[in-house]
């Protein structure tokens, strides 16, 4: 791996990690192998990879557990005082909406307001990102992922997420694009390598999720999901790095895309 790969993406870099349970980095997950480790979040792995242990020299994850858009609206000033308090380039990576889709007009648990449509999540999501590219922020912006669960509507849920991503995969207002819900492997409840529930990752998910972000800058904005699908067959045949508590020292996930060069 060589600079040049990152050429986009100019380090030292301060980063902001925003989202939800699928960013924020604390247990989520199921005691004991494979889900041993407590932060089995993407941003835990991504951190450990060659170019971002070097490139990261501060960072925030301000992601929690049930958030929503209104949530990362909600605490916008404090992202912005974190942007301002690091004399570095700023990337943000941000994923969210997971909370957000078919849950009108508020999450499953009731804990969170939310904006209570579609088109309102659309609108603000735009308006958001706009604001921080604005301030000089690269945005690496997530589609969202399948979730299963008892809030869930496998009907209505498939076409509200359908649209949200839509406007994610279109939006201008990004650096770079991370399609997962292109190229994630299958997180359906009875899949224990990527998932434990049907929508949070092992240390597995996470692990591979880090390493698929990590390419999909590399690639630069690949805003074609097929584009993005074939690069998530390839990254399935890596050996991802994991370290930390975790009782393994490489992840290895076998497929049949060709190795990621």
């Amino acid at each position: 791996i060589t600079l040049l790969s990152y050429s986009a993406v100019k380090p030292p870099l301060n980063v902001i990690f925003e989202g939800d349970s699928l960013t924020s980095e604390y247990y989520v997950g199921q005691p004991g192998p494979p889900y041993g480790l407590t932060n089995q979040s993407y941003p835990y792995f991504l951190k450990q990879l060659p170019f971002w242990k070097y490139a990261i020299k501060s960072w925030t994850n301000q992601a929690g557990s049930g958030q929503c858009m209104q949530d990362v609206l909600n605490r916008s000033n404090q992202t912005v005082m974190e942007l301002k308090s690091a004399p570095y380039s700023n990337v943000e990576f941000l994923d969210i909406g997971a909370n957000d889709y078919n849950q009108w007009p508020n999450n499953g648990a009731g804990q969170h307001t939310t904006i209570n449509s579609v088109a309102l999540w659309q609108a603000a999501y735009c308006a958001y990102t706009s604001n921080m590219m604005a301030m000089g922020v690269q945005i690496v912006a997530f589609t969202i992922t399948a979730r299963y669960g008892q809030y869930f509507d496998p009907g209505q849920g498939v076409l509200d997420r359908d649209a949200m991503n839509c406007t994610i995969r279109t939006n201008q207002w990004k650096s770079f694009l991370v399609d997962l819900a292109a190229a994630e492997p299958d997180m359906s409840p009875n899949n224990s390598i990527y998932t434990f529930d049907g929508t949070h990752p092992t240390t597995n998910g996470g692990a591979w999720q880090a390493r698929y972000v990590d390419a999909s800058i590399r690639a630069g904005d690949l805003t074609s999901g097929l584009n993005q699908s074939i690069l998530g067959s390839q990254l399935l045949s890596q050996s991802v790095p994991i370290g930390g508590a975790g009782n393994m020292s490489s992840l290895t996930i076998t497929s049949t895309g060709a190795a990621f060069p």
